[in-house]
């Protein structure tokens, strides 16, 4: 790799993965000092932060650090290293010094040019923190032999980490024993082998990397810097763990350069206000963690943070509610004490008329996903009833209204219970109809409608209940344990990817995952109609679609108990022509003189863009098929150029050796200074950058 420099002001337009896939996430302030026979701790828990960032509040670093504390690791006592937080083991790991002084400034840079220039700090940094890294470990095996690491790394952090095992790691004394997990998340060269080709196994749910644990895209196979093969050395394969949203253009395979905006919102969601991956590692680890120290930690005890699960609560307040709202007060109440205590989300909101009284009334939030029970209470005891006029309320445009709103997390059981003495407008006041709410309610994979209302308001409420997999209840009846039955008691159940392509006579396959135990049977719904017609015992089940269609298949597990949950995903079914086939590259060639290179290739019709890769750092992106590198400086260079579709799909990355022409005399002393421009666009230039220069040809 290149020994480049670099120096980068805040003006400079940088490249999404420097700067936010390589942010440095290390959790807390935990002093480094001497480990000591005294002081040793059963694990040590090392995570690596991405772009340079103050540790201190880094989201991540809060994510991962509050993902632990939410375990109950009984007497087992843990330590916490953040990588970058002490000079004492000859290197300290910064990330990447990308020059920006704020997100905002980062993203709004990138919504004009994804990648106008990156320098070779990216690898200094990687082995600063290798150094620092292996350092640490060398300290710690000397004076605590017993003690087991747990490893995490977000982007720039999980590029490390592998390369660290790949690399160093072996000669220092680590072992498989030493070790009890290895996360990643948002990795800039992942490998998953089963998304490789046209039809790639992983979109037949077949060939799993063991360590693949969430990454919903099926074509996924490298990432965006390519694929370190072997991803861990063959020991840790199964103490890894990797995890990549669909659209993370760093992890992925999905790249769209007119959506950087939402790309790096992707890439940058993984410490959410409510981190899921986060804390499915954390949960993972301390099941190992219960294997490995039985004394110390009881397998059957329950974590802090179970399933996830979003409930809203959408509360009629017309003035015919004035009898029962106490009632109704009660129920909400007793929801919103379980959801919270069992880790859940609850948000509530208010909703009459839209046409209400002679003026417009449109669902009020009270709270959202991020209220807290006290908050919900003193919202809730507060609400006033008043006005009304017809029977029927606003329930349709209210549902709609709020399923827009809130911002739902993945993979979590997701709900709305209405509260409610009345019947409701079909179509609404606003044009709202049974079947937009029950198409929105799919597309969140889904939201499932529980009603409580009167005897004689039930039966109107039959239809959204039964196309949403939910349930009515009447307020009167005795059986309404909706909290803690039938809300906290169902199963989580989510399919492997979120969407799905296939063409008309090709066969598709559907694999559904859940953590319940006491499962029944599963049922289906292939044919988009929203009735569960096949019934299997296995989460798996083959369709064959004739014609190309559109729609959101559904699936459904039931316990031996009756409880069911439902998971919903969009199919795509095309006549097959072209379908999902990756851009490619061709007759990559180089000519290098003295310092530059004139680069030329030939492009398949759906490539759209070029990423261009020098080392390990992008330079830009274009859409000519030939271009101009200069300023290569007297260092040997490997060339990656990735092409991109008009779908985002991103083709195979084709690589070419640039050698610049020196006399080894000429040869510097001085590790050479680099620059770097923008290629295509239209937009302000680095000045003074000394980057490797990158112009399209004429």
């Amino acid at each position: 790799m290149s020994k480049i420099q670099h120096k980068i002001t805040t003006k400079l337009l940088l490249p999404a993965l420097a700067v936010v896939s390589l942010s440095t996430i290390i959790f807390g302030n935990v002093k480094p000092a001497q480990a000591t026979a005294s002081v040793c701790s059963d694990v040590e828990v090392i995570f690596v932060h991405g772009a340079a960032s103050d540790i201190d509040d880094n989201q991540d670093v809060v994510a991962w650090k509050g993902a632990f504390q939410n375990q109950n690791f009984g007497s087992l006592t843990l330590s916490y290293y953040n990588l970058g937080e002490s000079d004492r083991y000859g290197a300290r790991y910064d990330g990447a010094d990308i020059g920006a002084s704020s997100l905002a400034e980062i993203k709004n840079t990138l919504e004009t040019f994804f990648a106008a220039g990156q320098s070779g700090e990216f690898n200094e940094t990687v082995e600063k923190g290798i150094t620092e890294l292996s350092n640490r470990i060398s300290t710690t095996l000397k004076n605590c032999p017993s003690t087991k690491f747990i490893f995490g790394g977000y982007s720039e952090g999980a590029y490390l980490l592998h390369n660290f095992f790949n690399g160093p790691a072996p000669a220092l004394g680590l072992t498989t024993e030493n070790v009890v997990y290895i996360a990643t998340f948002g990795d800039p060269k992942l490998y998953l082998p089963e998304g490789e080709g046209t039809n790639p196994p992983a979109c037949r749910n077949e060939a799993f990397s063991s360590y693949r644990v969430y990454a919903p895209n099926c074509r996924t196979y490298a990432g965006i810097l390519g694929a370190e093969k072997p991803y861990f050395p063959e020991g840790y394969i199964e103490k890894a763990g990797l995890w990549c949203f669909s659209k993370d253009p760093f992890c992925s395979s999905y790249f769209n350069i007119f959506e950087v905006s939402k790309m790096i919102d992707v890439h940058t969601s993984y410490a959410s206000d409510d981190p899921e991956p986060y804390k499915q590692a954390a949960t993972i680890i301390r099941q190992k963690l219960a294997a490995l120290f039985p004394e110390k930690i009881s397998p059957s005890e329950e974590t802090v943070h179970s399933a996830a699960r979003d409930t809203a609560i959408l509360i009629d307040t017309t003035g015919s509610m004035k009898n029962r709202i106490d009632k109704y007060r009660k129920e909400a109440l007793k929801i919103a004490k379980t959801t919270i205590d069992s880790g859940g989300r609850i948000a509530l909101y208010e909703y009459r008329d839209l046409k209400a009284d002679g003026r417009e009334y449109v669902p009020n939030e009270l709270c959202d996903f991020s209220c807290t029970y006290e908050e919900f209470e003193d919202y809730l005891s507060a609400l006033e009833t008043d006005g009304g006029g017809d029977d029927p309320e606003s329930a349709l445009s209210a549902s709609l209204g709020v399923m827009n709103k809130l911002s739902w997390q993945k993979g979590a059981t997701k709900s709305i219970v209405l509260l409610t003495d009345a019947t409701y407008h079909d179509a609404d006041l606003d044009g709202t109809t049974l079947s937009d709410v029950v198409k929105r309610s799919l597309e969140i994979d889904p939201v499932n409608f529980y009603v409580v209302t009167t005897n004689e308001a039930k039966t109107s409420y039959a239809q959204l209940t039964s196309k949403t997999n939910g349930q009515s209840f009447s307020l009167s009846a005795d059986d309404i344990a909706l909290s803690s039955k039938v809300l906290l008691g169902r199963p989580d159940l989510n399919f492997q990817f979120e969407s799905y392509e296939t063409s008309a006579g090709e066969i598709a396959s559907f694999l559904v995952d859940t953590s319940a135990t006491t499962i029944d049977h599963f049922e289906w719904d292939l044919d988009f109609d929203g009735v569960f017609e096949m019934t299997t015992t296995s989460p798996t089940i083959s369709y064959l679609y004739t014609t190309p269609t559109a729609g959101f298949v559904q699936a459904k597990v039931v316990l031996t108990s009756g409880l069911s949950s439902t998971a919903s995903a969009l199919v795509t079914v095309t006549s097959g022509e072209n379908l999902g086939e990756k851009p490619t590259i061709s007759n990559l060639q180089a000519t290098v003189a003295d310092d530059s290179a004139q680069i030329s290739y030939q492009k398949s019709d759906n490539a759209s863009a070029i990423i261009v890769v020098l080392d390990d750092y992008i330079l830009g992106v274009t859409a000519t098929t030939e271009f101009t590198i200069t300023d290569l400086g007297f260092h040997s260079h490997t060339l990656t150029l990735i092409p991109v579709s008009d779908t985002g799909l991103r083709g195979d990355p084709v690589t070419e050796a640039l050698s610049p022409d020196f006399d080894e005399e000429e040869e510097p002393t001085e590790t050479v200074v680099a620059r770097a421009t923008s290629p295509d666009l239209t937009i302000p230039k680095a000045p003074n950058t000394a980057l490797p220069k990158f112009s399209t040809t004429d």
